[in-house]
């Protein structure tokens, strides 16, 4: 049934990250293009941590302070307290997404790797003078498109019931597009191309964005997410062309 079949290949694209992160445990040579991006990742939360601890602390600091009747005081600690997780919640994934485009070139080189290790050699054209221009002008092209995706979805998530199904389904989808891109970009397709070669697989796709998602909302999930998706998003890739061969 193709209910079935969905669901089968939306479980295979969670399965996907966990399989790229054991690839990257298992071959030394990943582990170590895996290592930069993943000290990267943790000066950024130390940096993150700090500021936001520094800046709690002296919110608190006032609040404890002011001469109010203690149940305001006692309000205002929650109502704090309340906002700093919420920072941090979206410090933690904003610190990922900064992360990422910081450690775009190593995840580059680990996804090159990655399919070096599969099949023994990269899919890739020669590099031309117009072949730059080109993959200059799609990479522009792409990250408009993308956000305005983000900001034509954004409204339909006030939107009941279907609403937030598709705002969160939309990430999903730009996760996993995020993380594949290291390899589509090797073979210079078009946004066009590389929106019909991910929609073929669809559910697969969405999975692999869904187990991304969580375990960058993990708190500190994303030290791991970052190998662990760009290796993930090479598999994706990679099975997909045998596929349709």
């Amino acid at each position: 049934m193709p209910l079935i079949r969905a669901l089968r290949d939306f479980l295979a694209g969670v399965l996907l990250l966990f399989r790229g992160g054991s690839l990257v445990l298992r071959h030394p040579q990943l582990r170590q293009r895996a290592v930069k991006p993943f000290l990267l990742t943790v000066v950024l939360y130390g940096l993150g941590g700090g500021l936001l601890v520094h800046t709690a602390r002296e919110r608190l600091a006032l609040l404890l302070h002011q001469p109010d009747p203690w149940y305001l005081v006692l309000g205002q600690v929650a109502l704090a307290l309340v906002t700093v997780a919420g920072i941090v919640a979206v410090a933690l994934f904003a610190f990922v997404l900064v992360a990422r485009i910081i450690a775009s070139p190593f995840l580059a080189q680990l996804s090159e790797d990655t399919e070096r290790q599969i099949r023994g050699q990269i899919t890739e054209e020669s590099f031309t003078v117009r072949t730059f221009v080109g993959d200059f002008g799609r990479a522009i092209g792409h990250s408009l498109a993308l956000v305005c995706l983000l900001g034509v979805t954004f409204p339909l998530s006030f939107i009941p019931v279907i609403g937030p199904i598709v705002w969160v389904g939309s990430g999903w989808g730009l996760l996993a597009y995020d993380f594949a891109s290291f390899t589509l970009d090797r073979r210079h397709w078009s946004l066009t191309k590389k929106y019909a070669f991910l929609r073929s697989a669809w559910p697969r796709v969405l999975g692999f964005g869904a187990a991304t998602f969580v375990l960058m909302a993990v708190p500190l999930g994303g030290l791991l997410a970052l190998p662990a998706a760009t290796v993930a998003g090479t598999l994706l890739v990679l099975e997909l062309e045998d596929q349709s061969l």
